[in-house]
């Protein structure tokens, strides 16, 4: 089956389409093209955000291209750097509640939930166009983020080899917890 039949397939269960992923080695080529897609997509997600920031700008070294360019360039060279980060993150936490997978696994588990859910966040940024309202675009980011954590902690689960989901969804809601306590400390105090 083709890459977007797999993603497709995905929406059938979460926890099939990743032990389909598992089941030949996982190859870190495979890995870096699916974090690659994943940060590309997100990246074309964020581009409808990222004109009305030049647009509305006065700062005349801002321009269109120099936002676009600036924010391709970090997502491209940085954004897998930091999901790479992350999905090491996921195991080391993942460890002490009885996590038995490889960082590979681990790194698989995360860039395919990042890859599954890319057709959402494009189309949660489609209905944004269509309708603005603050309190749809909150419900919006809102069950996207409900639906990565619940894709992310069935194929976490997986390759971790857990009984259950909820110790998987513990440890994303610790790296959550983390993530957001390291921004708070670094950029807000």
């Amino acid at each position: 089956m083709t890459l977007l039949g797999d993603i497709v397939s995905a929406y059938r269960g979460f926890g099939p389409s990743m032990r389909k992923q598992l089941a030949p080695e996982a190859r870190e080529e495979k890995m870096l093209l699916y974090v690659m897609l994943a940060t590309l997509i997100f990246f074309a997600a964020r581009i409808p955000s990222l004109l009305d920031v030049a647009k509305n700008t006065s700062d005349a070294e801002l321009t269109m291209t120099n936002i676009i360019g600036a924010n391709f360039a970090t997502s491209i060279f940085f954004g897998p750097l930091m999901l790479y980060g992350i999905a090491a993150l996921s195991h080391l936490i993942a460890k002490p509640f009885g996590g038995k997978a490889t960082f590979q696994e681990a790194r698989l588990a995360f860039f395919w939930t990042l890859l599954v859910i890319s057709p959402i966040v494009l189309l949660s940024v489609v209905l944004r166009a269509f309708i603005p309202a603050p309190e749809f675009v909150a419900i919006g980011n809102m069950a996207v983020l409900v639906v990565f954590i619940y894709c992310w902690s069935v194929c976490l689960s997986i390759a971790e080899k857990f009984k259950n989901a909820i110790m998987t969804t513990v440890s994303i809601v610790a790296i959550f917890a983390v993530l957001f306590g390291a921004i708070q400390l670094l950029f807000v105090s």
